[in-house]
């Protein structure tokens, strides 16, 4: 999706703090080319202090809800007083190829980032004119601090999430902020023991460290560590505590953490010195901090008193590089709370916009919690790459392939396990229309099916069409188990299908053609061209193995030794391969035997080699019946190859 970004910049002369809101400032609105508008606040700071008591519950409910409708009515009207805006904010719904609009609102002076412009209703001759500006399905509002620009941000394409709980003196929803997220990450967890609590852990903490009573110790520690370990920062935090008043003259807002030498009492945080525990402090790169911050508190985007120098921790945190901050300028509910994560991470997580996820966050809040003002509390500090659009359609691809492989993973697992219980005669095969849905095989295929929608929709090159073919082919190996025959031939046919595919994109891709190549033999596809199809694979292969890359050469080899492995499946009119036959078994057997002395029996490239021609042996010639069966003793004499050797039995 093309976003369009409107920049609106309002400025004043003076330092950006000891300024109070007063009608008799000027302000300079700058957006695009149009030409600057001098406005002027409808309040003074004083007035404006009192309607913010409305926000925070402290009027009667009456009271409460004139003021909030009649600041967002002022809110609507300033916006309304600059005419450039007007006019790209009408415009913009008539375009059809940018439908929807980014209002980055750039706000340097202290008391403009009081002003709730996130409530604020849509001004006349606008998109929905008098609803509420920032729930337009088509429009997102973000804040920005006017140093910080986006050009160097990529935007992290595997997730790596902190979750820092904090609750030393009141409770959190601490457990339903932990289950949403292992929920959103659990695509791409690893397969685990489900009877196992500490292998469930394992898996999980490969994608969220949880930090249960945090300190900023805790925290600091936490992302030091992850750039040790990985070279990386986390890429995602979410930080889930209360906020209140800063201890100080002056009001303002902070987090409350757990004490680092006492974690029963309240250590009251500011924004300065959680970004110096999520930075890199040592070497300042911006590259080293998190992406996106998320914090589920009361006021952590409040701007506070506008005497003195500070901001709110969210803008702290944006001004000290972090590209995407979000956070609430009012009181947050414990519903709320537990939306926004949902939300939030269910979508980005998978590759959405972020411009897009936090439109769609803010409309869920809305229509979940009805009134309450938690849509309006949503804040979110921003700095985006240029290339934004280009970056998320490559991201949602590598995500829905990573779910796929995962999903890959689980079936593999679920069809081990269910081949174990067969021979031990443990239970009934899990078949047929009656199979259990809680069965292992039954869950990894719905799974795998999740998987698949996600990728067909975003693949785009021939490796993410290869692997959507692979999860068909698993897919079909897994209704063979449960003896749904149909249904395994109409999804190797898809399989075979994508294949090809994969193939008119990359012709030089000698995985794809040599999975096209076993797909068409067991599905006896008679096609004269599969004979020229194989000499060309098997050159493609043959050129790889004179790379000097290590790994690339061990694929080739297991690429040929399946293409040899088929040669008496091809069809052979003129018996052109008569020679190949001839060799087919001693050339499959050296090809796998270069593997395994590359890359050694506990390597992945054996592991997943192996698994290949498993899939010959237990489902392919059983599938087949005889017209296979000249692959059996291929198969078993490879199979001998790759197996690592069985440790003795205890006596």
């Amino acid at each position: 999706m093309n976003i369009r970004t409107l920049t609106l910049e309002l400025l004043r002369h003076g330092p950006a703090h000891n300024q109070l809101l007063s009608p008799l400032t000027r302000y300079l609105a700058l957006i695009g080319d149009h030409s600057p508008e001098t406005i002027h606040l409808p309040f003074e700071h004083r007035q404006f202090l009192a309607r913010l008591r409305a926000f925070r519950g402290q009027d009667s409910g009456q009271t409460q809800d004139l003021q909030v409708e009649d600041t967002a009515d002022m809110m609507g009207d300033l916006l309304g007083g600059i005419p450039g805006l007007i006019a790209e904010l009408a415009s913009g719904g008539n375009d059809p190829h940018n439908p929807h609009l980014h209002l980055e609102m750039v706000l340097s002076s202290s008391e403009l980032a009081l002003l709730p412009f996130e409530l604020s209703t849509s001004p006349k001759a606008c998109p929905s004119e008098g609803q509420p500006l920032s729930l337009h399905p088509q429009l997102t509002i973000t804040r920005r601090v006017r140093r910080l620009g986006g050009s160097h941000i990529r935007w992290p394409e595997q997730p790596k999430i902190l979750f820092a709980a904090a609750d030393p003196d009141s409770p959190i929803p601490r457990q339903a902020h932990l289950l949403a997220l292992h929920r959103v990450i659990a695509p791409w967890v690893r397969p685990y023991d489900r009877s196992d609590p500490k292998d469930r852990a394992d898996a999980f903490q490969q994608h969220i460290t949880y930090l249960r009573r945090a300190s900023i110790r805790d925290i600091r520690r936490a992302c030091e560590r992850e750039r040790q370990e990985t070279g990386k920062p986390f890429t995602h935090v979410h930080i889930l505590a209360h906020g209140v008043k800063l201890p100080k003259d002056e009001v303002r807002y902070g987090l409350v953490l757990h004490k680092v030498d006492d974690a029963d009492r309240p250590d009251t945080v500011d924004g300065t010195r959680l970004a110096c525990a999520l930075g890199d402090s040592h070497r300042g790169l911006p590259e080293m901090s998190p992406t996106v911050v998320t914090i589920a508190s009361c006021d952590a985007a409040q701007q506070g008193s506008v005497v003195g120098a500070g901001s709110s921790v969210a803008h702290v945190l944006h001004e000290a590089g972090i590209p995407l901050v979000v956070a609430c300028q009012f009181p947050l509910s414990f519903p709320a709370s537990i939306i926004l994560v949902v939300e939030f991470y269910s979508q980005l997580l998978w590759g959405s916009d972020p411009r897009c996820v936090l439109t769609n966050v803010r409309q869920t809040l809305k229509a979940r919690l009805g009134n309450d003002l938690d849509w309006a509390s949503l804040v979110a500090y921003a700095s985006f790459p240029q290339d934004l659009d280009e970056q998320m359609e490559g991201i949602r691809a590598a995500r829905a392939d990573n779910a796929v492989k995962a999903a890959l993973e689980h079936a593999e697992r679920a069809l081990e396990e269910d081949s174990s219980n067969r021979l031990d005669n443990q239970k009934e095969p899990d078949t047929g229309k009656g199979a259990q849905e809680d069965s292992p095989l039954a869950r990894s295929r719905s799974r795998l099916r999740k998987a698949k929608g996600r990728l067909e929709k975003v693949a785009r090159d021939a490796e993410s069409w290869g692997l959507l073919a692979s999860s068909h082919k698993q897919e079909a190996q897994i209704v063979y188990r449960q003896g749904d025959g149909p249904a395994c031939l109409d999804l190797l046919n898809t399989a075979l299908r994508t294949y090809e595919k994969a193939w008119e994109m990359e012709r030089t891709n000698h995985w794809v053609a040599t999975q096209y190549l076993s797909m068409a033999s067991i599905l006896n596809h008679q096609e004269r061209n599969l004979v020229r199809m194989w000499r060309f694979a098997a050159i493609l292969a043959e050129f790889e193995i004179e790379r000097d890359d290590r790994k690339a050469r061990a694929w080739a080899h297991g690429s040929l030794a399946e293409l040899w492995m088929i040669v008496p499946l091809l069809p052979d009119a003129e018996n052109e391969l008569s020679h190949e036959r001839a060799r087919s078994r001693a050339e499959a057997v050296r090809h796998i035997e270069k593997m395994v002395a590359l890359m050694g029996l506990e390597s992945f490239h054996v592991f997943s080699t192996r698994r290949q021609f498993r899939r010959y042996l237990e489902w392919f010639i059983p599938m087949t019946g005889s017209r296979l069966d000249p692959l059996g003793e291929v198969a078993e004499a490879i199979m001998e190859r790759l197996t690592p050797p069985q440790p003795p039995a205890d006596r």
